[in-house]
């Protein structure tokens, strides 16, 4: 999530300690897509490729400093391969220039790929969850393929810190009480959105243990181009 990426590659005029957390309400995992008619038929394949070829494989993200970008850095270094980084301002931008063959993969949330695929025009060779995905249950995670690379888009809700406590838990409880609506749930499910309810205090300790990780990250490999 930017609001812990962003501070630690630039200047910015917000941090995480500026914010009450509300909640989280949605967890995509980051994916690695390919056209159905690739030669890349598997996550393997894709790694001999990039090893035989190193930073020729080009792969699109949302920007440098993304997730999917993040996400690619670890698996450079925890599986010895290269790729050639492609970014664009957007998914969408993404997902267009995968499907007209001007880069051979893209790495998108799992979300954002889920219709192509069932239109059979995408195909998704692995997906960077914790644990699978339930829609995408039989697409092994880069953990079960051997790399510990474990990385998404966290989107839930926050308040200006200070807010003052019976006011920040009844906005909590608003969060909670959405996401645990069966209308809410529906909706989530027809729009392809992984759901994921962290409470206020649990949010926060994923966050500043993402942070600590990505500052890790950063001091490794500085992700500015």
């Amino acid at each position: 999530p930017h609001i812990v990426t962003l501070p630690i590659e630039r200047r910015t005029r917000f941090r995480l300690e500026e914010f009450a957390l509300l909640g989280n309400i949605v967890d995509d995992p980051g994916g690695l897509w390919v056209r159905a008619d690739s030669d890349i038929r598997d996550f393997a394949s894709l790694l001999a490729a990039a090893r035989a070829r190193p930073s020729t494989i080009g792969y699109g993200t949302t920007g440098v400093g993304s997730d999917d970008h993040l996400a690619m850095l670890a698996l450079e270094r925890k599986s010895g391969a290269s790729f050639l980084h492609v970014p664009f301002g957007g998914s969408a931008q993404v997902k267009q220039n995968l499907l007209s063959r001007a880069i051979p993969v893209a790495v998108m949330n799992v979300a954002e790929g889920v219709f192509e695929m069932r239109q059979g025009v995408l195909r998704v060779l692995a997906q960077m969850g914790a644990t699978r995905w339930p829609v995408l249950a039989e697409v092994p995670t880069l953990r079960e393929l051997g790399f510990d690379v474990v990385e998404g888009s966290m989107r839930g809700m926050a308040a200006p810190a200070g807010i003052p406590p019976e006011a920040l838990a009844r906005r909590a409880l608003s969060v909670r009480r959405t996401v645990e609506d069966p209308e809410f749930q529906a909706a989530a499910v027809q729009q392809n959105l992984p759901l994921r309810f962290l409470a206020p205090e649990p949010y926060l300790a994923e966050l500043l243990a993402l942070r600590a990780g990505y500052q890790a990250l950063w001091d490794a490999h500085p992700w500015r181009e």
